[in-house]
Parts: structure tokens; C-alpha cells; sequence
């Protein structure tokens, strides 16, 4: 009894860690982002890039820092830095937790663009997202700096035919 009460007070404040996506929201999808590429999302109020920039595991903590631009279907660009991350708490071999004090999931590129983020590997992340409010695709890192490609509109280069196809391993 002693066991159970403790496991009860250390999970209050805390959540499973899950490295994938609650599989009863079925709208919600997954992308694994590596340190190579960058996460193109398509929303009705512009383009946001993110290029992850670190990912970084060790026994209590995950996290990973990113770079991101987003230019808005009116107005000026706008870009930042920032860094998302887990505390974790074992709870043996195979059983982690989430505090929930020390957790900030979401990759935020200012109020245009909130997405929520797990880690997935030592080189890559989850990135979260509902298909039917957000368009997302995979391009090299490289080209964050010089976004839009060839002349393209930041509104409509990332549905270019000449883009690649989304990735989800």
C-alpha cells in the first residue's frame, strides 16, 4: 500500500511520457523532424519554418532547440530562437514520467504557429499537428535562409510541386 500511495503523490503534477500521439485523437498526427531538415507549415495566416537546431537526452531530461521564421500571408516576417523540453522522473528500466512542473511541449513561433513536440531520438523529434488546420512537409535545413525558394511566395512554396513529399517515419 505504502507503493501505490507514493507512485500516487510523485504523479501528481506528473504524465506519461509518450513519444507518440494519444492514439484516441485520431485527427492528430505525427512527424519525426531530424537535425537535417526543417518542418514547413502551411496555415490560413501565413508559412512558418522550424529547423531543429539540438537534441539533447539524457536519464532526467529531453529537450531540443530550434531556430524559426514565419511569414505572414499580410505583413512583415517575423523569426526566433527557442528551446522545448521534458524533465523526466524514472520510475525504473522501462517506466519514465513527465513532470509537468519543469515541461514546456510546445515549439512556438510567437502567436502565428503553436506545435507540440516529443522526443523521438538522439537526432530527431515528434512534431504534432492536425492535417485539417495545418499543411507540413520536410525540407533540407539549408534552405532556411534562403526561404522562399526560387522566387516562390512564402503563401504558396510549400505546395510547389517542386517540393518534396511530406515524410513520417
Amino acid at each position: 500500500m505504502k507503493q501505490i500511495l507514493t507512485i500516487f503523490l510523485l504523479c501528481l503534477g506528473l504524465t506519461a511520457c509518450s513519444p507518440m500521439p494519444d492514439p484516441g485523437d485520431r485527427s492528430k498526427k505525427a512527424v519525426s523532424v531530424d537535425l537535417e531538415h526543417m518542418a514547413v507549415f502551411s496555415v490560413p495566416s501565413g508559412t512558418g519554418l522550424v529547423d531543429i537546431t539540438d537534441v539533447t537526452w539524457t536519464e532526467s531530461r529531453e529537450s531540443a532547440t530550434y531556430r524559426w521564421r514565419f511569414f505572414p500571408t499580410n505583413g512583415a516576417p517575423d523569426s526566433g530562437t527557442g528551446e522545448v523540453y521534458a524533465h523526466l522522473i524514472s520510475l525504473g528500466p522501462a517506466a519514465k514520467l513527465v513532470n509537468n512542473l519543469k515541461y514546456q511541449p510546445w515549439i512556438k513561433m510567437n502567436d502565428h504557429i503553436w506545435a507540440e513536440w516529443s522526443y523521438h531520438n538522439g537526432t530527431s523529434v515528434w512534431v504534432y499537428y492536425h492535417p485539417e488546420q495545418t499543411g507540413i512537409q520536410l525540407l533540407p535545413d539549408d534552405q532556411f535562409d534562403k526561404y522562399p525558394l526560387r522566387g516562390d511566395s512564402p503563401t504558396n512554396a510549400s505546395t510547389a510541386t517542386n517540393q518534396p513529399a511530406l515524410r513520417t517515419d
